[in-house]
């Protein structure tokens, strides 16, 4: 008990060091009650109100035309709470007048990288689930939890290696993307210009070792069920912390701005903040708390609607900030 203490300890205290740090900038009227359903959101983002939003609600931004939040082979969908659906109606209220910049803006708060060339057509879908549906926050240890026996009768996920990898996140002082690379080895500045992972930028072997014999993405043809089994079948490397950040990666779509801490965060500048990437803060930059949630049809939840975003070509705001 007191090893896992020990693990979870760094995590914890970078979670309460986001929540009272500069947070949501959301404004409510106090004559308004909280937004409770996917319409009444829906309605807010029309007129360009600010509101409070019920905890009840989620939020995924997907592909447009999609099911499910996430693609059909992955088991958990990734999504945003009330006080980041808050923040979208904010920064709508704020810049409605140019949707395309909304659109973009929304996709920095979630995490979204390669925005400079991002043209697919995407919407915010905002959902309620079951209260048993459990809904949790996707730290390094809550990921290893959930999998370990999943759909195996063990899952050899060392706990030493685990250590490793929360250390290397456990400070808000770096980006998520330098803890990755000092974890992996891939470069930073090459994996923020679009590079795939190879040795060419520094990748360790286990990390592209452990990514070979994971099989293929659920993005395509596979699944987390598939991806899981296959590491504990197939893979007879070392399974130190850059194997186990390539399971997260390549099973569950844990990629390279994923925080490991419940957070959000992204390389570009906040819009909700002024100022450029280069002049905020890094704690700036972690934009929204995040969740994982069952990723179960649209038509199997209580209630759901759907908000389409629209994309600028302008793409200077990412870099230079918003204000």
């Amino acid at each position: 008990m007191k090893s896992t203490r020990r693990l979870i300890a760094p995590v914890v205290l970078a979670v309460i060091a986001l929540f009272l740090g500069p947070g949501a900038v959301a404004v409510t009227s106090p004559s308004q009650a909280c937004i409770s359903t996917p319409e009444q959101f829906v309605s807010a983002w029309e007129s360009r109100s600010a509101r409070c939003v019920s905890r009840q609600l989620l939020g995924t931004v997907h592909v447009r035309g999609a099911k499910r939040p996430y693609p059909k082979g992955f088991w958990r969908a990734w999504a945003v709470g009330n006080s980041g659906l808050e923040n979208f109606l904010t920064l709508n209220a704020r810049y409605g007048s140019d949707p395309g910049q909304v659109g973009l803006g929304v996709l920095s708060l979630v995490g979204f990288p390669g925005l400079e060339q991002w043209d697919t057509p995407v919407d915010i879908s905002v959902y309620q689930l079951p209260a048993s549906a459990g809904v949790r926050i996707p730290t390094f240890a809550t990921w290893f939890q959930l999998l370990d026996g999943r759909w195996t009768r063990s899952t050899d996920f060392p706990r030493g290696s685990q250590r490793d990898l929360i250390r290397a996140y456990s400070t808000l002082e770096s980006d998520a993307v330098g803890a990755f690379e000092s974890v992996t080895g891939c470069s930073r500045e090459q994996l923020l210009a679009g590079s795939e992972f190879s040795r060419a930028i520094g990748c360790s072997d286990t990390f592209l070792e452990t990514m070979q014999a994971l099989g293929p993405s659920p993005y395509g043809r596979g699944t987390t069920r598939e991806c899981i089994s296959r590491f504990e079948s197939r893979y007879d490397g070392e399974r130190d912390a850059a194997s186990l950040r390539a399971v997260l990666l390549q099973c569950q779509d844990a990629g390279f701005l994923f925080t490991g801490v419940g957070w959000t965060y992204n390389t570009y500048a906040n819009p909700l903040y002024c100022g450029s990437a280069a002049e905020q803060s890094i704690r700036q930059r972690y934009t929204e708390p995040e969740f994982v949630a069952p990723n179960v049809p649209f038509r199997r939840m209580p209630a759901v609607a759907h908000v389409p975003l629209e994309l600028s070509e302008e793409r200077g705001s990412l870099q230079s900030g918003y204000c």
